[in-house]
């Protein structure tokens, strides 16, 4: 397993790149978000998916969230957002906001729940950030630990829970978040707040009110 320290403020192109290339070949990781470490692999791939629901042990296909590097990657795959979801994320992208989208066919079956939506964020972390948009711009971001234990914050706390069973840890310092993203379903009519985190449900309230205004006006 490769350890990878990475600068927060200025990811190293070369390691980056380096890191990159282990996600396109499959490769599983834990790197750093805004909110926790995550478990990170290629969203494209149905492979990595399948590795890290078994690291996480968690059963059924439930989807997990994923990270991608700009807002612009949901038009390139033909997602559109409302009025609502559009302000969400003008205001909170990036950052610990996730919102769960519908999802086009393009997209690969492994990325999506059953009724074909994703749930998605731009973080809040160049790292992060530069990962997904060294591949293909979608990453599987859920925390770095096995189901029932403690978030890992840290890459040591990630080293811990998955020493020898994943290829790499990309180590860009301690997490700058205790709650996980804020997750909001904006598929809907009305957005419903799923998960409450790091971004308080009132701040999400006032966007959405706020832009439902702009729209009936």
């Amino acid at each position: 397993m490769k350890i990878f320290g990475v600068d927060p403020g200025q990811p190293e192109l070369d390691l980056i790149s380096e890191i990159a290339s282990l996600l396109r070949k499959g490769a599983i990781i834990a790197y750093p978000t805004d909110t926790f470490y995550a478990l990170g692999g290629d969203g494209f791939n149905p492979e990595s998916t399948h590795k890290i629901r078994i690291l996480k042990g968690r059963g059924g296909a439930k989807p997990f969230p994923y990270i991608i590097d700009n807002p612009q990657r949901l038009a390139q795959w033909g997602i559109s957002l409302g009025p609502p979801a559009a302000a969400l994320a003008d205001v909170f992208w990036p950052g610990p906001v996730s919102l769960v989208v519908s999802g086009p066919t393009i997209l690969p079956a492994n990325a999506l729940d059953s009724r074909k939506t994703l749930c998605v964020r731009v973080p809040d972390n160049r790292i992060a950030r530069a990962l997904a948009g060294s591949i293909s711009g979608l990453v599987i971001a859920t925390s770095a630990n096995p189901s029932g234990c403690a978030p890992a914050r840290t890459a040591h706390e990630a080293l811990e829970h998955f020493r020898g069973e994943i290829d790499a840890i990309v180590d860009g310092g301690p997490s700058a978040s205790e709650a996980p993203s804020t997750i909001v379903d904006v598929t809907g009519q009305n957005a419903i707040i799923l998960r409450e985190g790091a971004v308080p449900s009132d701040r999400i309230k006032a966007v959405i009110a706020r832009a439902e205004r702009k729209e009936n006006f």
